[in-house]
């Protein structure tokens, strides 16, 4: 065992990112809110549905939005703002805001909105219309004492990565001690709908796979390549699937295996550890005498195993992307995400790999 602690810690030393620490959603579900969708438009959230759709097709759709601005609220109902939370582990928000509110729902007639927001404390209904795309509108905002009485604790279980495309949500509303999740992004001044689509483009594309092989999965680093309108993120590290860090995912790996000793899978995102180990890891002899056995979780984050044989073998491992996954919770059950193997494509794929001696 001494061995393996060794070759872990030469692993995270010439590392950028601490690997593991990174969590995906607890289901693969996307939720748009866009109370001025025909304002803004269809760019972000299909750019932001792509690109998890891309890294696992089982990530269904939910939006809410409002397409006619003299049609009522149409989707953008109280009983959804509610629960926006509880159906999320992608969220985007796109709408107007300001340091204060963030606009849940916009109407012509003031009475409307006065029944939406039901004499909530935590919602603000404007007297005032403002001019908003050519059309006189009241609205109906959420204060940050909505976000954290109404979503946090479900967008915490939800391990829910958080796109706040609204003015100046940066820092009173995408804080993740008010509006929950994992990660949060915001704007700290103005920013444009096409702001948001460029961002949305280039944070999830590349945390997808489809941009950079692979690389930048993690949001923080796909933040790191640059964003507009001094976009900003608050939160911990965040992943939309697991998949093998992308330094030295497996060992050993090649030829020079040598007669016996301690290997290794390490993930880029926690697992769930309560899938059976020797479930997750299978081992096959393609040829020659050989073992593997102690096939075991050693931290959320990496399976080690023992192996030994004569010379002349060759052995296969595969990590079974439908039992190397993220946990789910209770809110969610029976959803999960499942390994993205290469990196690159997702939908659930093995890591492969063999060694020899």
């Amino acid at each position: 065992m001494k061995k393996k602690i060794t070759i872990y810690v030469f692993i995270l030393a010439f590392s950028t990112v601490v690997f593991g620490t990174a969590e995906s959603p607890s289901a693969p579900m996307v939720v748009i809110w866009e109370p001025f969708y025909w304002q803004m438009g269809e760019g972000s959230g299909s750019q932001l549905v792509s690109a998890c759709q891309y890294e696992d097709p089982l990530y269904q759709e939910f939006r809410y939005r409002d397409q006619d601005p003299n049609a009522g609220v149409e989707e953008c109902t109280r009983y959804w703002a509610d629960l926006m939370g509880w159906n999320s582990g992608v969220s985007l928000i796109s709408t107007h805001g300001n340091d204060t509110y963030l606009v849940l729902a916009a109407d012509p007639c003031y009475a409307t909105l006065l029944d939406w927001a039901d004499d909530e404390d935590d919602l603000y209904v404007s007297p005032r219309y403002a001019n908003y795309g050519g059309y006189n509108l009241y609205t109906v905002s959420a204060k940050t004492s909505y976000c954290t009485n109404y979503w946090k604790n479900a967008y915490d279980l939800a391990r829910a990565i958080i796109f706040l495309g609204a003015c100046t949500s940066y820092p009173n509303f995408a804080d993740t001690d008010v509006i929950g999740g994992v990660t949060v992004f915001g704007y700290p001044g103005y920013a444009t709908f096409g702001n948001t689509q460029n961002n949305i483009v280039s944070i999830f594309y590349n945390m997808c796979g489809f941009y950079n092989n692979g690389i930048y999965r993690e949001a923080s680093d796909a933040y790191s390549l640059g964003v507009e309108a001094n976009l900003q993120k608050d939160g911990g590290a965040s992943t939309l699937a697991p998949a093998p860090v992308i330094e030295d995912p497996v060992s050993p790996l090649g030829a020079g295996a040598g007669a016996s000793g301690i290997g290794y899978i390490e993930f880029d995102t926690k697992m769930d550890t309560s899938i059976s180990a020797t479930d997750a890891l299978t081992w096959s002899l393609i040829s020659g005498t050989a073992s593997v056995s102690n096939i075991q979780w050693y931290n959320d984050y990496m399976i080690t195993f023992s192996y030994s044989g004569t010379s002349g073998y060759l052995i296969q491992m595969t990590a079974v992307a439908d039992k190397c996954r993220a946990p789910t919770t209770i809110a969610y059950p029976g959803y999960y995400l499942k390994l993205n193997g290469d990196r690159i494509n997702g939908n659930g794929d093995d890591k492969v790999w063999t060694f020899s001696y």
